[in-house]
């Protein structure tokens, strides 16, 4: 005999074991919510995504819900449980911004019988969104990156030497050789787009958000994804071609930045705690460690 609720247990168990496979394999949402997640985590957001049914050519829209949003009841469009519930997630002391998100997904019949669907959800960043700074974040659409993803995932060739949502539009450049504005020299940002108003100059975004068009001789692709050292995120790499003190050849450590003395150089922290300052053809980026540890 069938214990009392266990029915209506296993289908509620079912239908979230349905809505988990539908949300993985629907080309490119699950890159599109984590973008957005990522991009605006530090709003306390709640990506929504919305769809009438779980059929393949089912409408789906997804919306960033910033905290200003949805936690005003009064303001906001949204299901009556939604605040309190992420207000308690939020509050949650296993709750971090940079490795959690909040989704809910809406399904306005999850069945033949006509069933809505309506759950918040606790997911976790994929360990690959550490590379992205707001920098990177300010430069792509979701729709940029999820389409990026979709290619690099049919084509893995294509993610040799470069990652999801790293277009070239997107590409690390290193400002030099300007002479009127020399100050500018050494600054890294990244290509935005051709100047609209002359084709020989490039629009290159800054990390101070300044906007500058350049001749192709004043800048130069950066082999590496630019980070933000001790914050949000890092870069781990492996230290190779060393002559002079070739024994850190092989040794890991992280990115923390432009050596100030010299532009041409980054400082790389090692695992011991010593600092170096290598050139670009002395490192090669390392995947990130699960656990952000060596």
């Amino acid at each position: 005999m069938t214990a009392p609720g266990a029915s209506t247990k296993r289908n509620i168990e079912m239908e979230r074991a349905t809505v988990d496979d539908w949300y993985n394999t629907a080309p490119g949402l699950c890159h599109k919510v984590q973008f957005l997640a990522w991009k605006h985590r530090a709003e306390n957001p709640i990506i929504k995504v919305t769809t009438l049914s779980l059929s393949y050519d089912s409408v789906r829209e997804t919306e960033m819900m910033p905290k200003s949003k949805w936690a005003d009841v009064s303001r906001a469009n949204h299901e009556p449980d939604m605040a309190l519930g992420a207000h308690t997630l939020f509050a949650g002391s296993d709750f971090k911004p940079d490795v959690n998100f909040l989704v809910y997904i809406n399904i306005s019949a999850i069945n033949t019988s006509g069933a809505p669907f309506g759950e918040m959800s606790v997911m976790t960043f994929a360990a690959s969104m550490r590379l992205f700074s707001s920098l990177r974040c300010s430069t792509l659409t979701a729709d940029e990156f999820a389409a990026d993803c979709l290619r690099i995932e049919k084509d893995p060739t294509l993610g040799t030497g470069a990652l999801p949502g790293f277009p070239e539009v997107a590409r690390s450049v290193r400002i030099i050789g300007l002479i009127g504005a020399a100050h500018l020299n050494g600054k890294e940002g990244v290509l935005k787009c051709k100047d609209v108003n002359n084709p020989e100059r490039t629009t290159i975004r800054l990390e101070c958000g300044k906007e500058i068009n350049v001749r192709p001789q004043n800048y130069v692709i950066v082999q590496r994804m630019h980070m933000n050292f001790g914050g949000e995120s890092a870069v781990y790499v492996r230290i190779i071609g060393l002559t002079g003190a070739a024994h850190l050849n092989g040794r890991n450590g992280v990115m923390k930045g432009q050596d100030p003395k010299n532009s041409e150089r980054t400082t790389i922290r090692l695992e011991c705690g010593k600092e170096v300052n290598v050139r670009s053809d002395n490192y090669v980026i390392i995947q990130i460690p699960m656990n952000g540890m060596f």
